[in-house]
This record gives C-alpha cells, structure tokens and sequence, in this order.
C-alpha cells in the first residue's frame, strides 16, 4: 500500500497537501464518529 502523504510530498504541490489534509481530517472524524455508533449498536458484545 502506498503511503497518500508520501506523495503529496513528492508532488510538491500546495493543492495536493491540501486535499490529502482535508481528506486526513475527515477520515478522522469518521472513526471518532464510528466508535459511539458501534458501541450503541452492538452494546457489550462490542465491549469485548
């Protein structure tokens, strides 16, 4: 697997970190977000 930030790097291009930010900053709200939803829906047997 290839590493986005890497090559955002390597591009050397503004725009490009920017979009790789952006695209970081929401796949991290999404497993913020994903763990209250998990344990509500599957309740202790997400516990353990």
């Amino acid at each position: 697997m290839t590493n986005p930030f890497g090559w955002g790097v390597l591009a050397a291009s503004l725009s490009t970190l920017l979009v790789l930010v952006f695209g970081l900053v929401v796949l991290s709200i999404a497993l913020i977000a994903e763990e209250p939803w998990l344990q509500e829906k599957y309740g202790a047997e997400y516990q353990n």
